[in-house]
């Protein structure tokens, strides 16, 4: 899944926020990956209403775009076991 938002903006200091849902494709331990500039969260929640967190991941640095694999460990969630609907 990509849910990679516009990048290369000309101003500074714009927000974005994104929400949907994953479907889990397998039931396995699935790993989440998050790259910005500047700074930025993603969490994911076990449902709807937001009222247990399965994970979340927080940047507080410019990583470069598209770059989520080559920075720090930070930039992951780790394995969510995650179960096939």
């Amino acid at each position: 899944m990509n849910a990679e938002l516009p990048h290369n903006m000309l101003e500074d200091s714009y927000t974005s926020e994104v929400s949907g849902y994953f479907k889990a494709p397998a039931t396995a331990g699935h790993n989440f990956y998050i790259a910005c500039d500047d700074s930025c969260t993603f969490t994911i929640y076990d449902n709807a209403d937001k009222t247990t967190t399965l994970g979340t991941v927080e940047v507080l640095e410019h990583t470069g775009a598209r770059n989520y694999w080559y920075t720090s460990e930070g930039q992951s969630t780790g394995d969510i076991s995650l179960t096939k609907d």
